[in-house]
This record gives structure tokens, sequence and C-alpha cells, in this order.
């Protein structure tokens, strides 16, 4: 039979059932990501697959690792950077690799089709050098942006890339005077 409780009693399983639905929601939605980014991967052609590996070496080895001479061997000589935000005052990635020259690249998704390679990236760092006309503050910097690539013979050819200027602008700012 059907014994009644308190209504503390019903509240706290009530939470108590929610959280366990709430949690074992957010599982599966980890694996299947984990799923679909491991079948994708195994789904990608030879091209695709030596694509990706080039955007790879990019940010390993001269981003994480600041190997600056992998760059004549990433980049195509007549490469062509769109949208690039970042301006004349040290916004480049030479800007970038001085401003924060401990900055490390994690990419959290890749979507490679044909000769287009597209990542999720974030970046992470101290601010310890000038950075977008800012002296250094030695105050930790995250930012994240989705680079796309065009890869022709091995090279880079083409790179969209629009860096969050007003968010790194915000972690490195001085507080407005009062």
């Amino acid at each position: 039979m059907f014994k009644p409780v308190g209504k503390t009693k019903v509240r706290t399983a009530t939470l108590w059932l929610l959280l366990a639905l709430l949690l074992s929601a957010c599982q599966p939605i980890q694996q299947l990501s984990a799923t679909k980014t491991a079948a994708a991967a195994s789904t990608q052609t030879p091209l695709e697959q030596a694509n990706q590996a080039v955007i790879q070496r990019f940010y390993e080895e001269v981003v994480n690792q600041k190997h600056m001479n992998v760059l004549d061997e990433v980049f195509d000589a007549n490469m062509v950077a769109h949208d690039l935000d970042f301006g004349a005052d040290g916004g480049d990635l030479a800007g970038v690799l001085t401003g924060l020259p401990d900055v490390k690249a994690t990419v959290s998704l890749w979507v490679v089709k044909d000769d287009l390679v597209t990542a999720v990236v974030t970046f992470s760092g101290t601010h310890k050098g000038e950075l977008l006309g800012i002296a250094p503050t030695g105050k930790a910097v995250t930012f994240s942006l989705i680079d796309i690539w065009r890869i022709k013979d091995g090279k880079v050819i083409e790179l969209w890339h629009n860096v969050p200027n007003n968010d790194i602008l915000e972690q490195i700012s001085p507080p407005p005077a009062k």
C-alpha cells in the first residue's frame, strides 16, 4: 500500500530525482560528442586528414612551442588572410606571441571538408608583453575564436580569422578611474 510522506521528504526526493536526471542527461551528451568527433575523424579522406594535420602542426609547433621557422612550411608565400581584426598595433601573430609569451592554443572542435579545415580554438596566456597597445599587466587572458583554413598542396592558401579584440581588451585593460 501507499504510505503518505511529509512535504519535506517529497521535496527532497524530487530534488534528488531532478539532480539525477540532469546528471544522467549530461553524460550521454559528452559521450555523444566524443563519439561523433571520433566517427568524423574516421570518415575523413586521406586528403582531409593531411589538411587537418597541417593546421594541428601550426597550433602545436608555432603557437604552443614557438617554432616560428615552421610558418614557411605551413603557409604558402601568397597566402590570403581575411577578416584579420587585430590592426597594426601589435595584434598579429607576432604581437600575440610577444604580448602573451606563454600562450597555448587548444582546439576543442575540428570540422574538415575537402580543402577547408575549421577549428574552434581557445588561447590562454599571461599578459607579459605589450598587446593591443596596452603595457603588460600580468593578468591571465583567455579568448576563443573560429579559424577557417583553406589548404592546397599541404600549405595554407587562405585563412579566415577574426580575433575577439574586445574580449582581450576587457581582460587586460586597467579598470576605469573612479
